[in-house]
């Protein structure tokens, strides 16, 4: 689980988890709050093809050892619409450039949960929770609740 910069923590542990650490089994899922893919906010990189200029994340991209073996074990994304006030955009049809101390631009997250919905793994469903709030984090204990039950059922 990662929030904020720790969402792109937990993106970069699904790119390189056997690389890391000394198990041979996959990570069962990851949940990710206010963030996206580990290549976020890394405008100098061979994927910036799949950006729009200055974009804070690329789309068509989880990470790229997902996205080619067209796998990826489940995923709960959570994300305020209106985090730190910066996602004015919310169709992310345009660049964003989202000041870091405000909080994370909806793009992220959602250009993230729409490259996961092509991947799946065991028919398990990925997640997406957005609140109507501008907290940068998780706003509702509905999402806790929803949460907790979504990991509970991963875990039986």
């Amino acid at each position: 689980m990662g929030f904020s910069a720790g969402a792109q923590m937990v993106s970069q542990f699904f790119q390189g988890w056997n690389k890391y650490f000394n198990f041979n089994k996959e990570p069962k899922f990851g949940v990710m709050v206010a963030g996206g893919t580990y290549l976020c906010y890394n405008e100098i990189n061979k994927y910036k093809t799949s950006c729009k200029a200055y974009n804070n994340c690329p789309a068509n991209i989880t990470e790229p050892i997902n996205d080619n073996n067209k796998t990826h074990v489940p995923v709960l994304l959570i994300q305020s619409l209106n985090d730190g006030s910066v996602n004015t955009n919310k169709s992310c049809s345009k660049d964003l450039r989202a000041d870091m101390n405000d909080g994370a631009p909806i793009c992220a997250t959602i250009n993230y949960f729409n490259q996961l919905t092509t991947l799946k793994k065991n028919d398990i469903p990925h997640m997406l929770l957005i609140n109507d709030s501008d907290e940068h984090g998780i706003a509702t204990e509905t999402e806790v609740g929803i949460a907790f039950n979504w990991i509970k059922a991963l875990l039986n």
